[in-house]
């Protein structure tokens, strides 16, 4: 086998006699009260911004100056404005292959796509209900957005949908916005119109005469009998707790508090088309001392598969997955226990290695335990390390929950971004604070 080297976008690959080597250094992406930085693993800024920019062409269309087919061409009155929008209280931010970045601008009230310079890709910030799906009279903007996820899927016509999942927090619902391609790369049209950011699913609008403040939204699936993956949404909700349906069906319930909600997704030929109906919710998780807590203000959830454990209660249940639950500030890291006929879903904290991060604790130690003041967003990355955004403490830090040499309580990475130096954009060295960051991914 040859030598080789090749490098980009933070991947360096070796190609030697023994074999091929990949080699990476890992930013991190952080979504602060009013911008966006990546900051490398040393700690320094290798990009950040702080507004977008956009060109729109006003007034007429532009002069071609080709005089010789239309000798006025050089006097017609189109000219190019610039717009410039502030980033606004950004919360999830997306970093897609090609660099650009996806961010939902909660205080602009949009989810907007821009490159690298800060020009803005693509942007929602309304959309088109063709298929009726939302009440008479309800918006079609956005307000408010918290969170949101993209994939794409292809159908065996070889139409390509794009699919933006969106926590529309201010409107009290979870979107599923779509825009279908045909194979030639344009958007598909049918008896409804242009498929060009449609709405394909919505939450119900309220149920036992509540509405739901949705913080996050994220597609899941489970295995049915048949083995086939069946979508599903999961929110976080920080005010859902139902009464039953069997003693009050219609009355909201007099309880404050908050759940992990999953909604169905139904295909657009069923009966009630593109709305989801609550089908889990769990507002409990139990505690490693055993105490049962009630969820009182969820804000993040995070997940993972779980193929490698135990036999699970039945085909296609939830409890393939395992959990983190940020609530009230504090991370926990749970399992899930879908309950029977007498005994709700619940979640269950880990007792190894630890499970609860922040305030709470249950080594034999009391006083070795994490002190976060508001934790805002938790993510497990492929290390089996856990990413924390804590906003009150201005820091975004990686914890290591099976370290050796803190077994109850994991371990800190060595250097906690709780600040970075200032990027290289802004033609400063000095040390910049992380400023109410919200919420952080890892990337490359």
């Amino acid at each position: 086998m040859g030598a080789g080297f090749a490098a980009a976008n933070g991947l360096a690959v070796v190609v030697n006699g023994a074999g091929v080597f990949v080699f990476g250094n890992e930013n991190t992406v952080i979504a602060e009260s009013n911008r966006i930085v990546e900051v490398d693993s040393a700690g320094s800024a290798v990009w950040a911004c702080d507004s977008t920019r956009r060109a729109e062409v006003t007034g007429g269309p532009m002069p071609t100056y080709d005089t010789s087919t239309n000798p006025d061409a050089s006097k017609l009155p189109g000219h190019i404005i610039n717009y410039t929008t502030q980033l606004s209280n950004p919360r999830t931010v997306i970093k897609l292959p090609n660099a650009d970045y996806v961010v939902a601008d909660s205080g602009n009230n949009r989810v907007v796509q821009f490159n690298r310079a800060g020009q803005e890709v693509w942007l929602l910030d309304g959309f088109s209900d063709p298929l009726h799906l939302l009440p008479a009279g309800a918006p079609t903007t956005l307000s408010s957005p918290q969170d949101f996820s993209t994939w794409q899927e292809t159908t065996k016509a070889g139409l390509t949908w794009v699919h933006y999942l969106i926590a529309d927090t201010g409107n009290y619902r979870v979107l599923d916005i779509v825009s279908v391609y045909k194979p030639d790369n344009t958007l598909y049209t049918d008896a409804n119109g242009t498929w060009d950011k449609v709405l394909y699913w919505v939450t119900e609008p309220s149920r036992q005469g509540k509405r739901n403040a949705f913080a996050t939204a994220r597609r899941i699936y489970v295995e049915d009998s048949g083995g086939n993956w069946i979508p599903k949404t999961l929110c976080t909700v920080s005010n859902l707790r139902y009464t039953s349906p069997s003693t009050s069906p219609s009355a909201p319930s007099p309880e404050a508090g908050g759940s992990i909600a999953i909604y169905s997704v139904p295909a657009l030929t069923d009966t009630d088309v593109g709305r989801g109906s609550l089908e889990y919710e769990i507002n409990s998780m139990v505690l490693p001392d055993g105490t049962v807590r009630t969820l009182s203000n969820p804000a993040y959830v995070d997940f993972w598969l779980d193929l490698a454990g135990t036999p699970k209660s039945r085909p296609g249940s939830l409890d393939i997955y395992k959990w983190l639950i940020v609530d009230e500030g504090i991370v926990y890291m749970c399992s899930l226990d879908l309950g029977n006929a007498t005994t709700p879903p619940r979640f269950v904290v880990f007792k190894d290695p630890y499970g609860v991060y922040g305030g709470y604790y249950f080594a034999a130690d009391p006083t070795t335990h994490f002190d976060f003041r508001n934790v805002t967003c938790a993510r497990r990355l492929s290390s089996g390390h856990l990413l924390i955004v804590d906003n009150g403490g201005n820091s975004v830090l990686e914890i290591d929950p099976y370290s050796t040499l803190y077994p109850r309580i994991g371990d800190f990475v060595p250097v906690t971004l709780d600040s970075f130096l200032a990027s290289p954009l802004r033609r400063a060295r000095n040390t910049q604070p992380v400023e109410k960051p919200f919420f952080a991914d890892r990337t490359w």
